[in-house]
């Protein structure tokens, strides 16, 4: 048989970088940004079956009888890997909600007349920890994760020294008054903080058993997120920060522990799968975190002008896709805003439970990688805040939306993807408010 050069780029299996570059991508991992690549294989079709068996990074398949190739939809994928492309877009995307929420919740802070109502549960604590408990427990039940013991443990370790030293750093220097008035300490959320780490951690150990494992342990960590908010405890900007550090933190220990193991403790090895972007419908339910953004103010009809200028949200996702490009969505969620009347505070936090369905578009643009559109309209009804708003003379139990949005998911295992997505919404009532979201979220496809 004839045999066919192939020319594969440094990846992300790390062992197999030079010496030199070690360093720096421990450097790289720190600052969240972690270099990798892909690999790009042309093989035979005859050949794809052993070209997919080898491949430990992801595979573009072509057939070279007709001198055509495939358009970049075939790919054969391994089972996970860390990889360069999620956590600096992830990286990007909370940081632009966090530095533009953490500015709006200081100027509201210094417009509060007094601090908001703080409503502690005992179950605060225990459910931030619960992703992390999981993962201990499968552990020890002897359920097979991806590494060893000793291994997990010290990839856990790194990942969660630097976030809790980085956690620490920030909220002594920040010196970030909490909503509730209970002291100086509330930039990042330390709750938020652990419950995504937890949820990471379970991710990177057992997110091969399931796609549904991950996004039980997102579940809980986006749950904590909220009621930190809901509690008074937390900013919006608090917990998106949190979501950052947990998430990247874990990560990095994660390649911090590859390069150092190389193939030591690992229990799994990566087993590639082909994925045809060209025929699959790409249906998905996922669960969102947003930050959420009101440029302008509201008109109240009686001269005076009601704002909200950050918020929180989350909630859960679906498309049904009938064929590879267009679709029907629902998503509903809770979102919780910061309101103003007349650019003074009402010294209460507003919820509300919101439903769209529309029309959604998606479009393969090579690999992992997917462009999707959405066209949605539904409603908002309020469910805390109300009698604050009543004090003013203020009514809105219920508000109309219009909204429009795209996104990008990075298929990061065959029924499993990260989605960055930014919407535009037109909220309407007596008048018309604009809404800016963007958020992340984790999709699971069928």
């Amino acid at each position: 048989m004839r045999r066919h050069h192939t020319r594969v780029r440094h990846s992300t299996v790390y062992t197999r970088l030079r010496p030199g570059r070690k360093k720096a991508c421990i450097l790289l991992s720190l600052l969240f940004f972690p270099l990798a690549g892909k690999a790009n294989v042309t093989a035979r079709m005859g050949d794809t079956l052993a070209a997919v068996q080898s491949a430990p990074i992801p595979v573009q398949l072509a057939p070279r009888q007709s001198g055509q190739r495939h358009k970049g939809a075939v790919l054969a994928m391994p089972l996970s890997h860390v990889d360069g492309f999620t956590l600096p877009v992830t990286t990007l995307t909370i940081l632009v909600g966090t530095i533009t929420l953490r500015n709006e919740d200081k100027r509201f802070y210094h417009r509060m007349e007094t601090p908001l109502e703080s409503r502690k549960h005992w179950y605060d604590a225990p459910l931030s920890a619960l992703p992390l408990g999981a993962m201990l427990t499968l552990k020890a039940l002897g359920v097979s994760s991806r590494d060893t013991w000793g291994r997990m443990l010290a990839s856990d370790a790194i990942g969660g020294a630097i976030a809790y030293s980085m956690s620490s750093v920030l909220k002594q220097w920040v010196a970030q008054p909490r909503p509730d008035g209970s002291g100086k300490t509330s930039y990042p959320s330390a709750h938020t903080v652990l419950a995504y780490a937890g949820a990471s951690m379970l991710e990177e150990e057992y997110g091969h058993l399931s796609p549904w494992v991950p996004i039980g342990g997102y579940t809980v960590a986006t749950a904590t997120a909220f009621l930190r908010i809901h509690e008074g405890r937390h900013w919006s900007s608090d917990v998106i920060k949190g979501m950052s550090l947990g998430i990247n933190s874990v990560k990095a220990g994660y390649l911090i522990g590859d390069i150092l193991f190389r193939e030591r403790g690992r229990k799994l090895e990566d087993v590639p799968y082909i994925l045809d972007t060209r025929s699959e419908c790409p249906s998905y339910a996922a669960l969102y975190s947003e930050a959420v953004l009101m440029p302008g103010d509201y008109s109240l009809g009686d001269g005076r002008r009601l704002a909200f200028k950050s918020g929180y949200g989350a909630g859960v996702d679906g498309g049904w896709f009938l064929s590879p490009h267009f679709g029907i969505g629902a998503r509903a969620g809770l979102t919780t805003f910061l309101p103003e009347v007349d650019k003074v505070s009402i010294g209460e936090q507003v919820t509300f439970a919101g439903a769209e369905v529309g029309l959604l578009y998606s479009q393969p643009i090579g690999g992992r990688l997917l462009l999707g559109a959405r066209l949605a309209g539904g409603m908002l009804q309020q469910t805390e805040g109300k009698s604050a708003l009543r004090q003013q003379g203020i009514s809105l139990d219920q508000l109309y939306s219009a909204s429009a949005g795209i996104s990008l998911d990075y298929r990061t295992r065959k029924h499993l993807s990260t989605r960055f997505f930014a919407d535009y919404s037109l909220l309407m009532r007596r008048s018309t408010q604009q809404s800016v979201g963007i958020g992340v979220a984790t999709a699971y496809r069928f």
